[in-house]
């Protein structure tokens, strides 16, 4: 549940960083081009299925990890 539910995160949020382009100087840092150059060289393993909102395994993994707090 753990593994599906971070892929889904990761799968989601690789999405949205190449879905919008850099807008501010603060875009271009290296830290941004650092994780998009690692999460499309895992982006076979990951969940991008929820095009907005949580799909899913995100959705399971919130209320897994939530059950204590």
């Amino acid at each position: 549940m753990v593994r599906e539910g971070i892929a889904g995160l990761l799968g989601r949020q690789l999405m949205l960083m190449e879905s919008k382009p850099p807008q501010s100087w603060t875009d271009w840092q290296g830290s941004r081009a650092w994780s998009l150059r690692r999460l499309k060289a895992v982006e076979d393993r990951l969940d991008a299925t929820a095009q907005t909102g949580f799909g899913a395994p995100e959705k399971a993994l919130r209320s897994h990890t939530r059950r204590w707090w």
